[in-house]
């Protein structure tokens, strides 16, 4: 086939795809919309991975990977001992166990399990407190067992990812801060409502890609 009838052959491709202007565009607005839901799809499986496997709880410092915990460590330990001393308010810690704690380098052999433990719960708070725009006394008070042990939601991953330095953090993060229920600051611990949520947005974007693909059906009828 020689160039002349190549460029022919295109040109009625193009013809017969643009016969009608609104069929091409509804088909090509379905196949994108499409493409976004399955995605989204996507994203609230691995929302719902995370908190099955998780169950939004908290992670204590002898629950980090390796990693999380080296991370955690560098971090603490370029901090000035203003800015630790800052972090362990908000635990509620006496002055001379706060002022000892600020000043104290963090490695495996030189830390007790229960130094790391108050270290680590700032840090938590620390985390909750500045991605969520919180008060600076949010968690002062809380008892341990309820810090590690309630359903928070999405909170589980904004702490692990911090921690970890993904990039994705600043997302999650606003997230939270955008939709509370994400971290079940309104719901009940029987009935959590980041599940309920997760639930519900997974059934709409099923609805809805049905629906996109109904639509890119009937373009492409349209278009025959």
């Amino acid at each position: 086939m020689d160039r002349q009838a190549e460029q022919g052959a295109f040109a009625k491709a193009c013809a017969y795809l643009n016969y009608k202007q609104g069929a091409k565009w509804t088909a090509h607005a379905a196949a994108a919309g499409t493409g976004i839901v399955y995605v989204a799809l996507l994203v609230v499986l691995w929302l719902f991975t995370d908190l099955l496997v998780y169950r939004g709880r908290l992670p204590t410092y002898h629950s980090l990977t390796p990693l999380q915990q080296n991370s955690f460590i560098s971090e603490w330990n370029a901090l000035s001992a203003e800015e630790r001393n800052d972090r362990l308010q908000s635990i509620g810690l006496n002055d001379k166990d706060r002022q000892r704690l600020a000043t104290f380098q963090i490695s495996p052999s030189n830390v007790s399990r229960d130094d790391v433990r108050e270290i680590w719960q700032a840090q938590v708070g620390y985390i909750l407190v500045d991605k969520l725009h919180l008060e600076p006394s949010a968690f002062e008070g809380t008892d341990i067992v309820d810090f590690y042990t309630t359903d928070q939601g999405i909170n589980s991953l904004l702490v692990r990812s911090y921690t970890e330095g993904r990039i994705m953090t600043p997302l999650i993060a606003a997230v939270a801060r955008w939709a509370p229920w994400t971290r079940n600051a309104n719901g009940s611990q029987n009935i959590p409502s980041y599940l309920v949520g997760l639930l519900a947005t997974g059934i709409i974007l099923g609805i809805l890609g049905h629906f996109r693909e109904r639509c890119g059906l009937e373009a492409e009828v349209h278009l025959d």
